[in-house]
């Protein structure tokens, strides 16, 4: 389904492109918005008032795979991913990446700033080259945007 997935470092100086057989496998990509408005109760009656909602940040999980054929190129992999898809300790941006991706069969180029909620990479005794790998991310635009034009894409 996906062309291209690709994790991108808060300055763009680093990117890495994932969802491949060789290294990085997906299983996962998903997102979810959250709605935000406050909710007013009718004082006579059932219902509530109509207010506006919008979407406040899109939760986005990713789970696959870091797979190699020898235990030195698994290490080089962890450690290329990790470079790219974890923050700095001296931030410059106020977001710590973007992700950005392709489906299948659609010519456009979504992405999307985002903080780093939570990962894991659990190593396994006896698989060294192989583990899997989940990201989490708040999308801090809400909206995936097309790389095109900028615009926000309902996807």
């Amino acid at each position: 389904m996906y062309d291209m997935i690709k994790i991108v470092a808060d300055d763009g100086s680093g990117q890495i492109t994932i969802n491949d057989d060789d290294f990085y496998p997906v299983e996962l990509f998903t997102w979810t918005p959250s709605m935000v408005g406050e909710d007013h109760p009718k004082i006579r009656g059932p219902g509530r008032h109509y207010n506006f909602k919008e979407i406040e940040v899109m939760s986005i999980e990713l789970e696959g795979h870091i797979k190699a054929d020898t235990t030195e190129d698994y290490w080089t992999a962890r450690k290329a991913l990790l470079e790219v898809a974890i923050p700095d300790p001296e931030q410059l941006a106020p977001w710590h990446g973007y992700l950005q991706f392709k489906v299948n069969g659609d010519s456009e180029t979504y992405y999307q700033k985002v903080h780093l909620v939570h990962y894991e990479i659990p190593t396994e005794a006896l698989y060294p080259t192989v583990t899997p790998m989940r990201f989490e991310w708040d999308g801090l635009d809400g909206y995936w945007k097309k790389l095109s034009n900028d615009a926000y894409a309902k996807i």
